[in-house]
């Protein structure tokens, strides 16, 4: 189970990085078209925004999968193994309580936006599906954290930057 949720969001993060080269090339475009041309390309601010939405939301749950995310373990690494599993717990806990009230904020956030009508100004772009993607974002990190929890619970392991 737990490696199916990882191959999930092992994709998910491949369109998050497609996402992010797209993003560089549009903005070296952009600063080329208004240094050389005095032409900015219309519309890249809000594409930036927008594509800064897919990039994070998309990325979340491999930053979860292989704990690359800021971390102090100065004191988590001289405890015992119950110590971490302990703390493993706590953390994932409380990593999943907030991933579920973000999530849970995320999805009502897409029929506000879908039932507004809201677009982008200039480029008319609607912005629900950029919710639904930060919602798709939001729900593999949802399963990640899950998938701490089967590793701690049935593998009997702690959590480390371990990438297995």
């Amino acid at each position: 189970m737990r490696k199916v949720i990882k191959k999930i969001n092992y994709y998910l993060n491949y369109i998050s990085s497609f996402f992010l080269a797209f993003l560089m090339l549009m903005t070296v475009a952009d600063v080329v078209s208004r240094r050389f041309f005095n032409s900015p390309i219309i519309g890249t601010y809000e594409l930036t925004l927008l594509l800064i939405t897919v990039v994070v939301y998309l990325g979340f749950a491999h930053s979860n999968d292989f704990k690359e995310h800021v971390v102090i373990d100065v004191v988590y690494e001289i405890l015992p193994n119950i110590g971490k599993k302990v703390m493993s717990v706590v953390a994932s806990l409380f990593n999943l309580a907030l991933a579920s009230v973000m999530g849970y904020a995320v999805f009502n956030h897409i029929f506000r936006l879908y039932d507004s009508g809201a677009v982008t100004p200039s480029l008319k772009i609607p912005l629900w599906p950029f919710a639904i993607v930060a919602a798709v974002g939001m729900t593999g990190l949802i399963l990640s954290i899950i998938g701490d929890f089967i590793l701690i619970f049935w593998e009997g392991r702690v959590l480390t930057n371990d990438p297995s």
